[in-house]
């Protein structure tokens, strides 16, 4: 077995763009599939991140309502978000759902903004909470 170590990779055509060889015959673009930003966030005690990636700081903005500010900002606003969550001090929580807080001008490349909201089981009601596991990832191209 061969140990590469290396600090750089730098494609060979197109610096920025490194092709990878994927499972059976697909390749995939390396700088493509990264994952650009990514957080653990806790709302409820200190509403902070427990850990991050690529994230400056957190802002609490109200009722299960968080602004992740990049350190890199992306390149516009047509990345994408993806987010799970977890422990909650609400029982009967069943209903869990994660909204955008896209100001009227769109999405900031420089930050992303969501507000954590849960429902009960057979309501069709929802409300902001806080949250004591919030995960965060963002793809997309950085600027």
């Amino acid at each position: 077995m061969s140990t590469l170590v290396i600090d750089t990779i730098q494609g060979k055509t197109t610096a920025g763009s490194v092709n990878v060889r994927g499972e059976g015959s697909a390749n995939t673009n390396l700088q493509q599939g990264l994952v650009k930003a990514w957080a653990m966030n806790n709302q409820v005690t200190t509403h902070s991140n427990l850990d991050s990636f690529n994230v400056a700081s957190v802002t609490d903005v109200k009722t299960g309502g968080t602004t992740e500010n990049f350190t890199n900002n992306m390149a516009n606003g047509n990345y994408t978000g993806t987010f799970c969550s977890g422990y909650t001090t609400i029982d009967d929580a069943s209903l869990y759902a994660v909204k955008y807080n896209a100001p009227n001008t769109g999405i900031a490349s420089g930050s992303i903004s969501f507000t954590w909201y849960y429902g009960s089981h057979g309501t069709t009601s929802k409300q902001a909470a806080d949250c004591s596991h919030i995960g965060m990832q963002v793809a997309g191209d950085l600027a």
